[in-house]
């Protein structure tokens, strides 16, 4: 099952689609189709077909073999390498289901970088799951 980010946070909507609107601008605004390409790639292809598609199990499987990005208590967030960036969560669920959760999505990271993106925009995202 595929959950995407979605709350009203200090009266500001925060929302995966939201993230995804603002990358595809972001590229767009840029002239970088190539970009806009990248972000079809880690947002449909890997998160949305690849992990998407996987049972349970195999999830399970994958997602114990990847670098944790960050950790806030319980929850383990991985992210693709690069930019444009996803990242994403997992949890389990009633029997063998595996609830994958799209956390966030930038084109490019903000001010501050990598840390900045976690700090200021995920990690918030992360403590309201």
């Amino acid at each position: 099952m595929k959950r995407y980010y979605s709350r009203m946070l200090n009266g500001t909507v925060n929302a995966f689609v939201v993230d995804v609107h603002v990358a595809y601008e972001q590229a767009h605004a840029v002239g970088d189709t190539e970009g806009h390409d990248a972000i079809n790639r880690v947002w449909l292809d890997h998160f949305e077909n690849y992990l998407g598609k996987m049972s349970a199990p195999e999830l399970v499987t994958y997602l114990q073999g990847r670098q944790v990005w960050q950790q806030e208590g319980e929850w383990i967030i991985f992210a693709t390498i690069d930019e444009p960036c996803i990242c994403y969560t997992a949890q389990r669920g009633p029997g063998d289901t595996v609830a994958l959760i799209a956390l966030g999505l930038c084109y490019r990271y903000p001010a501050g970088g990598r840390p900045a993106w976690w700090r200021d925009v995920i990690q918030p995202r992360v403590r309201t799951l």
